[in-house]
Protein backbone atom coordinates (compact mmCIF):
# COMPACT_ATOMS: atom_id res chain seq x y z
CA UNK A 1 0.00 0.00 0.00
CA UNK A 2 1.45 3.36 -1.05
CA UNK A 3 1.64 6.22 1.41
CA UNK A 4 -0.92 8.86 0.42
CA UNK A 5 1.43 11.68 1.48
CA UNK A 6 4.17 10.58 -0.92
CA UNK A 7 3.91 11.85 -4.48
CA UNK A 8 4.40 9.05 -6.98
CA UNK A 9 5.05 8.52 -10.64
CA UNK A 10 3.39 5.74 -12.57
CA UNK A 11 5.62 3.11 -14.14
CA UNK A 12 4.93 -0.16 -15.90
CA UNK A 13 5.41 -1.97 -12.58
CA UNK A 14 3.25 0.38 -10.57
CA UNK A 15 3.95 3.50 -8.60
CA UNK A 16 7.38 4.66 -7.48
CA UNK A 17 8.34 7.20 -4.87
CA UNK A 18 9.42 10.60 -6.20
CA UNK A 19 11.53 12.62 -3.76
CA UNK A 20 10.57 16.22 -3.10
CA UNK A 21 12.54 18.65 -5.23
CA UNK A 22 13.50 22.24 -4.54
CA UNK A 23 14.41 24.93 -7.04
CA UNK A 24 17.32 27.36 -6.77
CA UNK A 25 18.75 30.04 -9.04
CA UNK A 26 22.50 30.19 -9.58
CA UNK A 27 24.28 33.11 -11.18
CA UNK A 28 26.98 31.85 -13.57
CA UNK A 29 29.23 33.67 -15.99
CA UNK A 30 27.96 33.20 -19.56
CA UNK A 31 31.01 31.14 -20.54
CA UNK A 32 30.44 28.74 -17.63
CA UNK A 33 26.76 28.35 -18.47
CA UNK A 34 27.57 27.61 -22.11
CA UNK A 35 30.16 25.05 -20.99
CA UNK A 36 27.68 23.45 -18.54
CA UNK A 37 24.98 23.16 -21.18
CA UNK A 38 27.38 21.79 -23.82
CA UNK A 39 28.97 19.31 -21.41
CA UNK A 40 25.68 18.01 -20.04
CA UNK A 41 24.22 17.73 -23.55
CA UNK A 42 27.24 15.64 -24.57
CA UNK A 43 26.43 13.37 -21.60
CA UNK A 44 22.83 13.09 -22.77
CA UNK A 45 21.32 14.80 -19.73
CA UNK A 46 20.09 18.27 -18.84
CA UNK A 47 22.27 20.79 -17.06
CA UNK A 48 19.91 20.56 -14.09
CA UNK A 49 20.21 16.76 -13.94
CA UNK A 50 24.00 17.03 -14.18
CA UNK A 51 24.16 19.52 -11.28
CA UNK A 52 21.78 17.38 -9.20
CA UNK A 53 23.94 14.29 -9.81
CA UNK A 54 27.14 16.12 -8.90
CA UNK A 55 25.55 17.50 -5.73
CA UNK A 56 24.41 14.01 -4.71
CA UNK A 57 27.89 12.60 -5.41
CA UNK A 58 29.52 15.36 -3.34
CA UNK A 59 27.17 14.70 -0.41
CA UNK A 60 27.86 10.96 -0.52
CA UNK A 61 31.63 11.55 -0.78
CA UNK A 62 31.71 13.97 2.17
CA UNK A 63 29.60 11.66 4.36
CA UNK A 64 31.82 8.64 3.69
CA UNK A 65 34.02 7.62 6.61
CA UNK A 66 37.76 7.85 6.13
CA UNK A 67 39.57 4.55 5.64
CA UNK A 68 41.03 3.05 8.86
CA UNK A 69 44.60 3.61 7.57
CA UNK A 70 43.94 7.34 7.27
CA UNK A 71 42.30 7.48 10.69
CA UNK A 72 45.32 5.77 12.26
CA UNK A 73 47.65 8.30 10.61
CA UNK A 74 45.65 11.27 11.88
CA UNK A 75 47.58 13.22 14.48
CA UNK A 76 51.01 11.75 13.68
CA UNK A 77 52.42 15.24 13.10
CA UNK A 78 52.10 17.37 16.22
CA UNK A 79 50.04 20.55 15.88
CA UNK A 80 52.91 22.72 17.14
CA UNK A 81 55.06 21.82 14.14
CA UNK A 82 54.87 24.47 11.44
CA UNK A 83 54.85 22.01 8.55
CA UNK A 84 54.18 24.49 5.77
CA UNK A 85 56.84 26.93 6.97
CA UNK A 86 59.38 24.12 7.46
CA UNK A 87 58.69 22.81 3.96
CA UNK A 88 58.97 26.30 2.45
CA UNK A 89 62.33 26.81 4.17
CA UNK A 90 63.48 23.42 2.87
CA UNK A 91 62.52 24.36 -0.70
CA UNK A 92 64.25 27.74 -0.43
CA UNK A 93 67.49 26.06 0.71
CA UNK A 94 67.20 23.34 -1.92
CA UNK A 95 66.65 25.76 -4.81
CA UNK A 96 68.94 28.56 -3.61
Amino acid sequence: MMDEARPSLATERGGCYCKAMSTISIALPDADLIFLRDFSAAQGISAEAFLARQTRNLRVHLQRLLPPEVMRATGIIALEIAGEETHREHLEKKHA
